[in-house]
């Protein structure tokens, strides 16, 4: 297998979240935490084409995003600063760069094709509503409860496709029963003598075994990356992804299609195009 880089992206900032659209759109959330601003960038996936950065809503850093749908980034901003509670509904459109519409009545739940299910709270308890995604107009208002929302929620969550993600599976020093030998014998010579901090995270793809781990040197914690072929024993990829961090830190990679995508210290994503 070959690991080919094809670009990487940094603003300097660190490197909040990321995610990807229905139609292969790069989104990376990155915050100055000193300055409490938050930025939204948005690359081709596959070609590292800028499509848009450093957009900033209204609200400069109370505010994140709820989901992408359909080339529509929902944002939401919070009830307070201390608060974690979610409050706004602000659609951007990628393609035209412009939002598309807002409320403040509303609040975030989930969407389902063309249908954006929101609350509204209500000292007599929420009253639930089916909003036109691209629009915010009202479709329907919902004679449902809590119970009966929470379980439409687990049933659109379950008929999502991630066919085409991998993400990290964890190995735990003290064992993991279901893991098999083959792959055992590729991670353990590399871990057996650092002092492991937290579990070790793989993928398997293309014959090969996918993994990053965190151990201590001195007084600090290092995050390193590396690919392993499976039948040669071949290293192909090795690379530290954190020269210092405090703690153990999860999903520091993952696999989409044909793509390997990683975080550097915290401030870079890289992305590579895996081949056989």
């Amino acid at each position: 297998m070959k690991i080919k880089k094809i670009y990487s992206f940094s603003d300097k900032r660190q490197i909040w979240r990321l995610l990807l659209s229905d139609s292969d759109k790069l989104i990376i959330e990155t915050r100055d935490t000193d300055k409490k601003e938050v930025y939204f960038h948005c690359l081709d996936l596959f070609s590292g084409k800028k499509i848009f950065r450093n957009f900033q809503p209204d609200e400069k850093y109370w505010v994140s995003i709820e989901a992408v749908h359909e080339d529509v980034i929902f944002f939401h901003k919070y009830a307070k600063p201390d608060m974690p509670d979610h409050r706004f509904i602000q659609a951007f459109d990628i393609t035209t760069k412009s939002v598309l519409w807002e409320s403040a009545k509303y609040i975030f739940m989930f969407i389902d094709e063309n249908a954006l299910y929101c609350y509204e709270k209500s000292i007599t308890g929420n009253q639930y509503y089916i909003l036109n995604y691209r629009t915010g107009d009202l479709i329907e208002k919902l004679d449902i409860d809590e119970a009966g929302i929470i379980e439409l929620n687990h049933r659109v969550s379950e008929s999502k496709d991630y066919s085409n993600y991998i993400f990290p599976e964890k190995y735990f020093l003290t064992g993991t029963p279901d893991i098999p030998k083959n792959i055992c014998d590729i991670i353990q010579p590399e871990i057996n003598l650092l002092e492991i901090v937290g579990p070790v995270e793989y993928v398997v793809k293309h014959d090969s075994v996918f993994f990053n781990f965190h151990y201590r040197e001195a007084e600090k914690i290092i995050n390193k990356f590396s690919v392993i072929e499976i039948n040669s024993g071949k290293k192909i990829y090795n690379e530290v992804l954190n020269k210092e961090v405090n703690a153990y830190a999860p999903d520091s990679f993952f696999i989409y299609k044909d793509l390997l995508l990683y975080l550097s210290e915290k401030k870079e994503v890289v992305v590579c195009k895996l081949s056989d």
